[in-house]
């Protein structure tokens, strides 16, 4: 009981201690960082909406451009070029990073085509690519031991991607090139009697 009462009498020291402009003072700095904590949540919240809304964005478009690649009406009219066929062929030297892959199809065993990309970019601690003004691209399908060069070559201010979907039933390649204001999408299907992957340019628009 003792020890309660000098605990009590302590406290009752100290509060009367402090002037009541420091009390104010603190009570001031513990508003503050309060409103300080208030406002940091809130920037929180409204960059996660906008990162959600960018990416709902992005998704919508590129579920729409697999919708039109899968109807009839798609390639009824390609722009007219001579028909090129990527077969075979030993890549002497891959670009140092590998920047995305993907499964084309599986076989009856289970195994299948791999799509890969591979970028001439270093990645910093963080993982982060550190692009310059322009750097080689390789789109290469994978096919056991065997390898075919869809792109592989040097782009000025521009990138590669690319996605796979089902056009007409036939599993494709999406290949969209964007260099300076122009941008290219080409598709590729696997065509057994040419022993190639056949390229389709499918729509090419400048000064985006």
């Amino acid at each position: 009981m003792k020890k309660i009462l000098a605990m009590t009498g302590m406290t009752t020291i100290l509060l009367f201690g402090c002037s009541s402009a420091e009390v104010d003072q603190l009570t001031d700095e513990n508003d503050a960082l309060k409103a300080e904590v208030e406002t940091l949540k809130e920037a929180q919240t409204d960059a996660l909406k906008k990162f959600e809304a960018e990416k709902d964005a992005l998704q919508n478009e590129l579920d729409q451009l697999k919708e039109a690649l899968e109807t009839d009406g798609t390639e009824d009219e390609p722009i007219d070029t001579e028909e090129r066929v990527v077969q075979v062929e030993t890549i002497e030297q891959y670009p140092m990073t590998l920047y995305k892959s993907d499964q084309l199809e599986f076989d009856e065993r289970g195994q299948g085509r791999i799509v890969e990309l591979y970028v001439n970019a270093e990645e910093d601690e963080d993982g982060n690519l550190l692009f310059d003004d322009g750097q080689n691209w390789l789109l290469v399908v994978k096919d056991g031991e065997k390898t075919y060069p869809l792109y592989n070559d040097y782009l000025q201010l521009g990138e590669i991607d690319f996605h796979i979907a089902p056009i007409k039933g036939e599993p494709s390649i999406i290949m969209i090139k964007t260099a300076h204001e122009n941008t290219n999408i080409f598709v590729y299907r696997y065509d057994e009697s040419k022993e190639g992957f056949v390229e389709m340019p499918l729509y090419e628009e400048n000064d985006i």
